[in-house]
């Protein structure tokens, strides 16, 4: 009697395929927190442009492609800041508060060891973290 060779598993469609994950360093958590604590201090004295030149930058340039180039998105973006002034409103306290949330992204190929043989596996290779703020303004009244 013949025994009944296993089917070979289904290779994955490229969206359907496991991402390997790594534990995220809780020192790329403190960072984040760290520098959104910077970032917002530096708002706050009204350093705006800050905020624009620490945008992410596939935002930034899918937005700018949509709204005409860089130089339009940065002049709409300090439009809102000056409006802001014009409105009487300022921000006067911006700090991290609360749990960051850490998602992994930009899967890429990585060569890694799988019962002792190299292979191809799709591996995260950045994290992007959520850090939640409080931010308090003061609106005069004209």
């Amino acid at each position: 009697m013949l025994a009944a060779q296993p089917a070979e598993a289904p290779v994955p469609a490229a969206g359907e395929a496991e991402v390997m994950s790594d534990p995220v360093p809780p020192e790329v958590v403190a960072s984040a927190v760290a520098s959104v604590g910077k970032l917002g201090d530096e708002v706050v004295l009204g350093r705006y442009q800050a905020a624009v030149d620490r945008m992410n930058p596939l935002w930034k340039e899918r937005t700018a492609k949509r709204m005409g180039g860089k130089d339009e998105l940065e002049k709409k973006l300090a439009a809102v800041a000056a409006q802001m002034v014009q409105q009487g409103i300022s921000m006067i306290s911006f700090k991290p508060q609360g749990q960051p949330r850490v998602y992994q992204v930009s899967p890429t190929n990585r060569k890694v060891k799988v019962n002792g043989a190299e292979v191809d596996r799709l591996v995260y290779e950045k994290w992007m973290v959520f850090v939640p703020t409080v931010t308090k303004f003061r609106i005069m009244q004209k």
